[in-house]
């Protein structure tokens, strides 16, 4: 599959005395996110409900009675069923049956922290199934409106109920302080409309619309679920649909057997150990470091979307369970200007490209590369530029960082620093859609060795020169492999072979109906090859006109 480099910038870390041209971020509204796929996803699933939500209104009658073989003691909360509802049961059941399973099974992963905060407090335990129609369980859900995370908050909602939305830590992404916050939240709803129907509206559309309608039509009135039936027309089409989509959720879970949903796997449910982390530290130098996965790093912490640990005061970082003790020695061991590989500057007036790279010891070509940068001379004032520290270079050893800590000075100096955020470029996963790669640091100087090819992808400042260095090759070797004549223009993201070219490569584009088993089965290979070879997980999800790529001959 094809997948874009996202890199977000880090503002204003400071490792010492700050750089000229660099400065601290001013706390404003965040701009949007580079979407990588996970986002891209969820917000065609928004789309697609958007449709769906037009259509109900267009041929349920919510007035007409249904019926259904439901046992109210199956569930605590009020289970009333009528056209809407059916409508939205068979959308889950059909049209967006692939979507449903994955929430299920991501679902195991959430469900015992959640359940557990509701019975903590008295809650209905059926309010999970908020989170389901929400986000489909995914930290990463960004919506169009800008709400974030398994509980959709937005920024104003989440500052009030204590969750930090900064630039080095959104907690809307985070399972636990998230979940928190809605159940206080959801809380707070309920003590106001005496509903739980009412109050999810109010959670989905705001509280002071479902109180202006209340007020109008039923002179304040509350503490009765019918009271949302009596008002939804008032509503806006997804409110309206909201409480619905919960019921028909919440039934279609309950009675998995009955609707076809028995054979699903749940995730495994999440653990981890906590170590206080004091400074900033990329994950992926953290994770080679230590020798611990990256990827889980990435999926324990979503809250740190720029994949770095905040600077300037103790983090409680979440780490695979018995790995602390690790983690916090890697930590020391690595020195401080080796924690981050990227730094940022801030253009000031008068300043251009070459300047800019005659000060860091790059070039103009690198800079456009790695910023987008069409038009070097249209560079404006305050614009934000990222440039590699390390040049694309290995990440030390531990045993590396030993030697290397023993005859380092402390830093002196400092500089802005920006980091990779965790995303679609091989660099980290967050275990949802399965649509992320494995998140690796590059690998260490080595021979080529092994008679089956490798392939490498290309990290903001490599060089044809720097890769072949790195891997004990040729530059000439590696335009051969590659099919790059005569050129050296690599671009971050670009996958390069650093041996003979193996079998060949055909793309096949996605057609309704398939699954990765009948995909696999109808080239003549194994679904496990097809993961490896698109950086896929077992749980991904594949829509028409997407692109496989599969290795005739393997």
């Amino acid at each position: 599959m094809n997948r874009t480099i996202r890199l977000v910038l880090l503002m204003g870390l400071a490792l010492g005395a700050c750089a000229p041209g660099l400065t601290p971020p001013p706390e404003l509204p965040e701009p949007d996110p580079p979407l990588g796929v996970e986002e891209r996803a969820f917000q065609i699933e928004e789309a697609e409900a958007e449709r769906a939500a037009s259509e109900a209104d267009a041929v349920v009658d919510d007035a007409a009675p249904a019926t259904l073989p439901v046992n109210p003691g199956d569930f605590d909360i009020p289970i009333h069923v009528n056209e809407r509802v059916l409508f939205w049961m068979e959308y889950f059941q059909n049209r967006h049956r692939q979507w449903f399973q994955l929430y299920l099974q991501r679902m195991g992963r959430y469900e015992h922290l959640i359940r557990g905060k509701l019975r903590e407090r008295g809650m209905p335990q059926d309010l999970i199934y908020l989170a389901l129609i929400e986000s489909g369980f995914s930290p990463r859900a960004y919506s169009r409106a800008r709400a974030v995370g398994i509980w959709q908050f937005i920024q104003g909602t989440a500052r009030r109920y204590g969750l930090e939305v900064s630039h080095y830590v959104d907690e809307r992404r985070d399972p636990v302080a998230a979940t928190e916050a809605a159940l206080n939240y959801l809380q707070d709803l309920y003590a106001d409309f005496g509903s739980w129907y009412l109050a999810a509206a109010a959670y989905n559309s705001g509280e002071m619309r479902v109180e202006r309608l209340l007020r109008d039509r039923f002179d304040g009135a509350r503490g009765h679920d019918s009271l949302f039936w009596s008002i939804e027309d008032a509503l806006p089409s997804e409110t309206r649909n909201y409480v619905p989509k919960l019921l028909a959720a919440a039934i279609l879970a309950k009675y998995r057997d009955r609707y076809g949903f028995s054979r699903i796997e749940p995730n495994p449910a999440e653990s981890f150990d906590v170590v206080p982390i004091p400074d900033a530290v990329e994950l992926t130098v953290l994770a080679r470091a230590a020798a611990v996965s990256a990827d889980e790093l990435f999926l324990l912490n979503p809250h740190l979307h720029r994949g770095v640990t905040p600077p300037g005061r103790t983090f409680a970082l979440r780490v695979p369970p018995g790995t602390g003790r690790t983690i916090v020695t890697a930590f020391e061991s690595i020195p401080p200007k080796q924690r981050v590989r990227l730094l940022e500057h801030v253009v000031r007036r008068g300043e251009t490209l070459s300047g800019i790279a005659a000060r860091y010891g790059t070039t103009v070509a690198a800079l456009q590369e790695l910023n987008g940068i069409r038009r070097p001379r249209s560079l404006a004032a305050g614009r934000r530029l990222i440039i590699s520290r390390s040049g694309g270079g290995a990440i030390p050893t531990t045993a590396d960082l030993d030697r290397a800590a023993a005859k380092a000075s402390p830093a002196t100096g400092g500089v802005g620093v920006a980091i990779p955020s965790p995303g679609n470029d091989g660099s980290a996963t967050d275990g949802h859609r399965g649509q992320s790669g494995s998140a690796q640091a590059a690998p260490p100087p080595r021979k080529q060795s092994s008679s089956k090819p490798r392939t490498y992808r290309v990290r903001s400042g490599d060089s044809l020169w720097s890769i072949a260095e790195r891997f004990g090759v040729t530059v000439s070797q590696l335009r051969t492999w590659n099919a790059l004549g005569s050129g050296t223009r690599i671009m971050p993201g670009q996958k390069l072979l650093l041996g003979p070219p193996g079998p060949r490569v055909i793309v096949y584009r996605v057609q309704p109906g398939d699954t990765l088993w009948t995909i696999a089965r109808r080239h003549g290979v194994t679904t496990r090859q097809l993961m490896e070879w698109n950086s896929l997980a077992h749980d991904a999800v594949l829509r028409p006109g997407d692109r496989v790529e599969v290795r005739a001959g393997s």
